[in-house]
């Protein structure tokens, strides 16, 4: 196997904590043609108590709506994009970001803005009215797709009273529940300085990081980070949709391992050999040879505590059980003889390329140190990744299949007339 470490660069990470608890990460990027500006924090889905459902994605709406120079949210948006600066707020399960990507010579303007939007919002009565509803238009857009309601319920069996198992419909139910002293009260407990990190990437040296830093996130409250409560041990099950749908859904999902871990490394080999492209065993399989479906999947989920394995194809019907009899043919095969050397080579390769593709690309390489640092406490570079993944063996491959197969998946179907399903352990045969 040829050795590309050596292709990937040494980077230079600058971190430095404000006084209030803020990190400051600062990743150069002198050849870069931009600078991304990103404020990060652990205050995503999993920071909602039981009566908070959606809160954390409300906010983020509310911080776009206006503050005492940008009155409206047309303000505000107005304001950034008159900088031609591409930017956007996210809430997924783990994190909220707020970022904006501007030509250095408009970094300082981006800066101003970020800082503004994160720490001055005005959080009116008349913005949560307004969120409300644009909310609940969001909400309403998910539930016609049908995969998005049985994901949705996989979801809330997976992860029971948990926010990760949170209902899209319990969420909308509880939209009348949300007002503007709940929010705050998120806020309050969620975004205190300790809890956040600011990322500052790109062709910007470290003295104007710095200088930016202080001069637009200094007066964020500080407070401390919070701590996630762990997903719940869940006994295996099996879910069944009967939704009338043209094509049947089929998941099985195994435990997995967390994010950025040895494990999850060595589980991502695993998945790309028997489900990532079409060279695949899976693909090849059920769609070369069988042509029972368009097209089917493996892959390693992962977040900071925990993970999923996950193989997943969509049907007709009537083709469900030889389905089954045709991935459980495969992970026996697999679990037999391991990755081929072809395989095994592909896999790592595979890995490397998309390693490196992302090392150089400004956003894309902040975003990875950044994660790194909140959930971590540090960070490795890609050539370290690099390095990790050429170490990774055949046999470690094939230790972690067996590992990761020999207990009983959880199973979803969606599809109409179907009864039952059974997909039972395959490690009372390793």
């Amino acid at each position: 196997m040829i050795k590309t470490e050596t292709i990937l660069k040494d980077h230079t990470y600058n971190v430095e904590t404000l006084a209030n608890g803020l990190r400051l990460l600062h990743v150069p990027f002198p050849e870069a043609a931009s600078v991304y500006l990103k404020i990060m924090g652990k205050a995503g889905n999993r920071a909602e108590g039981p009566d908070e459902l959606g809160l954390a994605h409300f906010f983020e709406h509310l911080v776009f709506d206006g503050t005492p120079t940008m009155k409206t949210g047309s303000a505000v948006s107005r304001t950034i994009e008159r900088l031609g600066a591409r930017y956007n707020g996210v809430t997924g399960d783990e994190t909220v970001r707020y970022w904006t990507r501007a030509l250095p010579s408009r970094a300082d303007a981006a800066a101003t803005w970020l800082g503004d939007i994160f720490s001055h919002s005005l959080y009116r009565e008349s913005d949560v009215e307004k969120e409300r509803k644009v909310i609940e238009e969001e909400l309403l857009a998910r539930f016609d797709n049908p995969e998005n309601l049985f994901h949705d319920e996989f979801c809330a069996r997976l992860y029971p009273d948990h926010p990760m198992g949170y209902r899209l419909r319990e969420i909308r139910d509880f939209l009348p529940r949300v007002n503007r002293e709940n929010l705050l009260a998120f806020r309050s407990r969620c975004y205190g300085g300790g809890n956040f990190l600011l990322l500052v990437a790109g062709n910007i040296t470290f003295d104007t990081a710095r200088k930016l830093a202080n001069a637009h996130f200094s007066k964020i409250e500080s407070g401390p980070e919070i701590a996630y409560v762990p997903p719940p041990k869940v006994t295996p099950f099996t879910y069944i949709d009967n939704r009338d749908v043209e094509q049947a859904k089929l998941r099985i999902v195994f435990p997995g391992f967390p994010q950025y871990s040895r494990e999850s490394d060595v589980a991502s080999s695993v998945a790309s050999a028997l489900g990532d492209g079409a060279s695949s065993r899976l693909f090849t399989r059920l769609r070369e040879e069988l042509h029972l479906v368009y097209g089917i999947g493996a892959g390693h989920n992962d977040y900071s505590d925990g993970g999923e394995f996950i193989i997943g194809t969509k049907l007709k019907t009537e083709k469900i059980p030889s389905a089954v009899i045709a991935i459980r043919e495969v992970l026996d095969g697999f679990l037999s003889e391991g990755p081929t050397d072809e395989e095994f080579e592909r896999t790592i390769n595979q890995a490397e390329t998309a390693l490196a593709l992302g090392a150089e690309d400004v956003e894309h390489h902040g975003n990875l140190a950044s994660y790194q640092l909140l959930f971590k406490k540090q960070i490795r570079s890609p050539r370290e990744i690099m390095q990790e993944l050429q170490s990774i063996s055949k046999d470690e491959v094939l230790a972690m299949a067996k590992r990761i197969f020999s207990a009983t998946p959880h199973v979803g179907v969606m599809a109409k007339g179907v009864t039952s399903l059974d997909f039972p352990a395959i490690g009372d045969r390793l």
